[in-house]
């Protein structure tokens, strides 16, 4: 059974992104594959993967990562697996 992922928003996307999810199509294909491949192999759950990409984002002090991985921690919570309320990500700063 697949794992659920987060559903993504093009206007979420950075720009730079998108200008290289449209230049290169094949190839941004092939690196969501193996996103989507190395998740299911996994151990961890979509909640507690994206908090660690929160945590590591707030660590490499990356605004743009951290307002992202923020929001599809958030949006977790909205998946079959459960994920992050606002509380718990309030938290993760203690």
């Amino acid at each position: 059974m697949k794992k659920p992922s987060a559903p993504k928003s093009k206007t979420q996307m950075p720009t730079r992104y998108q200008h290289v999810e449209k230049s290169y199509p094949s190839v941004m294909q092939a690196v969501e594959a193996l996103g989507e491949a190395t998740q299911a192999a996994g151990p961890l759950d979509y909640k507690t993967r994206a908090l660690v990409k929160l945590a590591i984002a707030v660590g490499a002090m990356r605004e743009g990562a951290v307002h992202s991985h923020t929001r599809r921690a958030l949006d977790a919570k909205n998946l079959l697996c459960g994920g992050a309320t606002p509380q718990s990500l309030i938290e993760l700063e203690s």
